[in-house]
């Protein structure tokens, strides 16, 4: 339908085609093709109006202007045509990527749809995540552990498929086992100081002093045995809390220099038999993460 225009009106409306199907497809060249054959008709509408009136008022067709712009206006009709009938497929070939309205899908009957399965609590961080809502400092030692697995990480996507690369992607997953214990030993240690915050040894020492002042009594020595166990508790607090900050300020040195050892590997792959250092070094960190652990847990016992 778009072509009728074009054939039916002798060129003058071969404009009005062209945009409808430039707007259509958002084509450029036929919105360019429009203009011209706007300007085109611009043209000959002039050259006709600028002719000669006859004897009886009408133009002159007679003459120069008359038999030019007929020519033109037929020069840009058979153009028209042939340019039309050229971008005719490509203009099917649009129509037929759109798609087609048609009738909308039966609505299925109401059913009751079972509950939705509760979702998994989410797993400890991993490689590219951000460290869990943590305190500090323990936020900044899980930061710094996900850090180095990252440059460990992108060491390994840098070398050159080979045996460097295998041994160095067992690596990655050693690393991935440090990051678990880490983020265990984090938790635990974050437990513990805030625990230490809710003994008041300042408040405790001062009742003790006041103590002192009072006569000996059963009670009394009751009174102060108990207040003497909350120091206990705080000091121990305290000793096992500076256990846990040592222990992840030694894991985040021993990461770091195991991402300093894979990124020099990863550019001299000649170097296979270093890699078991690395290996034995991140083996040796997990030990130690797991024996702090299972200290607090036997303190705790």
């Amino acid at each position: 339908m778009w072509l009728l225009p074009t054939i039916a009106c002798c060129g003058l409306l071969t404009w009005a085609s062209f945009l409808y199907v430039g707007v259509r497809a958002r084509r450029r060249a036929w919105l360019a093709a429009s203009a011209g054959y706007g300007v085109a008709t611009v043209v000959y509408l002039t050259i006709v109006q600028t002719a000669p009136e006859s004897a009886d008022g009408t133009a002159d067709t007679s003459g120069w202007r008359g038999i030019a712009g007929t020519v033109f206006i037929l020069g840009v009709w058979l153009g028209g045509c042939v340019h039309a009938l050229i971008i005719n497929r490509q203009w099917l070939d649009f129509l037929a990527t759109q798609p087609e309205a048609g009738p909308l899908p039966p609505v299925a009957a109401t059913a009751v749809s079972p509950p939705a399965p509760v979702p998994a609590p989410p797993p400890p961080p991993r490689v590219h995540q951000a460290p869990p809502p943590l305190d500090e400092p323990w936020r900044t030692f899980m930061a710094r552990a996900l850090a180095a697995q990252r440059e460990i990480a992108t060491s390994v996507a840098n070398t050159s498929p080979g045996p460097m690369r295998d041994r160095l992607e067992l690596v990655a997953g050693r690393v991935e086992t440090v990051l678990q214990e880490c983020w265990q030993l984090a938790l635990d240690g974050q437990g513990l100081a805030r625990a230490r915050l809710r003994i008041d040894n300042v408040a405790i020492g001062r009742e003790l002093r006041q103590l002192r002042d009072h006569a000996p009594s059963p009670s009394l020595t009751e009174t102060t045995e108990a207040l003497q166990a909350q120091l206990d508790t705080a000091r121990r607090l305290e000793a096992e809390v500076a256990t846990t900050y040592d222990g992840l300020l030694l894991m985040n040195a021993q990461l770091g220099a195991a991402s300093a050892s894979v990124i020099e590997l990863s550019a001299r792959p000649q170097r296979l038999n270093d890699v078991a250092a690395v290996e034995s070094d991140l083996d040796s960190v997990v030990d130690e993460l797991v024996a702090i652990r299972h200290g607090l847990n036997e303190l705790d016992g």
